[in-house]
């Protein structure tokens, strides 16, 4: 009896609910259980997008096959239920039959390595690509059209309504929520007529017992910034006001949903919506007026400088340090209490004197950055480690070649079907923006893997610029003035980390065989223009003691 796994997926929280991966799931064991397989382990991703490959059971799936796995085959239900792209599917499958594991797809069970079986492989794949696009394709066209008859496109009410759903051929509309809509009057008048600061919003609603939805201890000062900044409370809502593009946040790793960001879109794009309205115009008016005054002033206030705004963090609770000037003398100070607002702050890290903090920062990194020595032994220690992930980063760089090549493909089609007028304009022109925001972000992930592979391979370019640059770096450092400092650092430096009085600094350091032209900002950086598309990581952080 062979041994066996099971990797099943669905790609919505919807079709999560549903329970379609036990129907998956039942068909994959009674196919194992007829076909004499002894399942030993199953991976499910529950309500993952099959647009991307970063799932955490699948990775442990390859995880466990790279090192050594105890099973001969893995089973799946569909190729598309590894990817719904197929340059995807062909990379994963290879990657298992690689590594001595067979892969049957119960669709088709009696499939081989053939040419005939991968070209039917592939062609499937284009199916289910192709088939995501254009439901995706049908269902914003189906939006559009709803959002312009003047139909709310949501299932989730802005605060102050509820969703009324769609029944007896009556489209979903949103309802006034009194008990809510109270609340949302209150936070107008405490901010347009008592002239109450967005914080103090905030402090007096929590003394008064009124919190927002979904059982969360306080408001959020985003929250209420978005409410008083909302046309939709004087009854004017909008459809396709935002677009959606994928995260460049790489830290987050594991994404239901891989579009997580949202871009604004030219206003007369807009689909205007009626819906009830709660607050008054002049009173909606008011709050925007005094929005940008209060904007106004705190930039006016802003009245002290702070060598390393956005590099401080607290080791104690991880939270940023912002610049605080106190009894006319300036400190860093956790702002942990500004992120736990208005409720007590949860951190108990005092303040560091700037000035002291500021001089130890900039000695330290002078010293490092003078001496060849130091950063050669660094970097000599991440090369050890990076050379390990070349085959990887060589087949990524591989991944995304390819895909490029399907995105020039793609852009080709578009053109073709919009001379031959099968769509309009601004169908087009929306297509043709998702096309280059997507092939844009391809375009960056490739030259940061070149620049990888560089960094790798380049061992003796590495050390040319890097004499180069502390040679360049003894001349020019101390004709710095504040913002060339500051500028500088921001460059160097990837993290400062402040606990008691030890604080560990973690940057890169940039280094080229020759100076080349860049624009003006980096320029600054090196003061003279010597910089290159690679950093170099310090491999161990270094500490200070104020």
């Amino acid at each position: 009896m062979k041994r066996a796994v099971i990797y099943a997926r669905v790609s919505t929280e919807g079709q999560e609910e549903q329970k379609t991966i036990q129907s998956q799931l039942a068909e994959l064991r009674q196919f194992a259980k007829d076909n004499r397989y002894e399942i030993i382990d199953e991976y499910i991703d529950n309500g993952w997008s099959g647009g991307s490959l970063a799932r955490p059971e699948l990775d442990r799936l390859r995880d466990d096959i790279k090192n050594g796995c105890k099973f001969e085959t893995v089973l799946i239900h569909h190729p598309d239920r590894l990817s719904r792209k197929y340059i995807q599917q062909g990379l994963v499958v290879e990657e298992i039959q690689k590594n001595g594991t067979e892969i049957v797809f119960i669709n088709r069970p009696n499939s081989s390595n053939s040419l005939e079986d991968k070209l039917l492989l592939g062609v499937e794949g284009l199916f289910a690509e192709y088939e995501k696009e254009k439901i995706l394709e049908r269902t914003r066209r189906g939006k559009l059209h709803k959002a312009r008859n003047g139909h709310i496109i949501t299932s989730h009410a802005p605060y102050g309504y509820t969703y009324i759903k769609k029944r007896d051929n009556k489209e979903g509309y949103l309802k006034v929520n009194n008990k809510e809509a109270e609340t949302v009057r209150l936070i107008f008048s405490l901010f347009t007529e008592q002239l109450l600061s967005v914080r103090g919003v905030n402090r007096e609603l929590l003394d008064r017992g009124i919190l927002p939805r979904k059982g969360a201890k306080t408001w959020a000062q985003s929250t209420l910034h978005r409410i008083l900044r909302s046309e939709t409370y004087i009854g004017q809502a909008y459809y396709n006001k935002h677009y959606s593009l994928e995260s460049p946040n790489i830290e987050k790793r594991y994404k239901r949903t891989v579009k997580t960001n949202k871009k604004l879109r030219a206003k007369n794009e807009w689909v205007p919506i009626t819906v009830p309205d709660i607050i008054d115009k002049d009173i909606f008016s008011r709050a925007q007026m005094l929005l940008v005054e209060n904007a106004s002033k705190l930039n006016k206030e802003r009245k002290h400088s702070y060598l390393l705004t956005g590099l401080v963090r607290c080791g104690e609770c991880g939270s940023a340090y912002s610049g605080e000037c106190c009894h006319n003398s300036l400190f860093y100070r956790c702002s942990n209490r500004h992120n736990t607002f208005p409720l007590p702050k949860e951190c108990n890290q005092k303040m560091a004197k700037a000035n002291e903090l500021e001089n130890a920062i900039w000695e330290t990194v002078e010293s490092q950055i003078l001496n060849p020595q130091i950063i050669s032994k660094h970097i000599k220690m991440l090369s050890a480690q990076t050379i390990k992930g070349k085959k990887r980063t060589e087949k990524e760089l591989t991944i995304i070649k390819e895909e490029l090549e399907v995105m020039g493909n793609k852009r080709r089609r578009l053109l073709d079907i919009y001379s031959d007028g099968d769509i309009s304009k601004d169908d087009f022109i929306s297509k043709k923006q998702e096309l280059d925001s997507r092939e844009k972000n391809l375009e960056d992930k490739q030259k940061n893997l070149e620049e990888q592979l560089n960094s790798i391979t380049n061992k003796p370019s590495i050390k040319k610029g890097l004499n180069h640059f502390c040679k360049l770096a003894q001349k020019r450092l101390n004709k710095l003035d504040f913002s060339d400092r500051k500028t500088f650092l921001r460059f160097l430096v990837d993290s400062i980390t402040l606990e008691d009085k030890k604080v560990k600094i973690q940057g890169v350091i940039p280094v080229a065989t020759k100076p080349f032209k860049t624009n003006k900002i980096r320029q600054k950086a090196v003061s003279g223009g010597m910089l290159s598309p690679t950093y170099y990581w310090l491999g161990h952080p270094v500490l200070v003691k104020l």
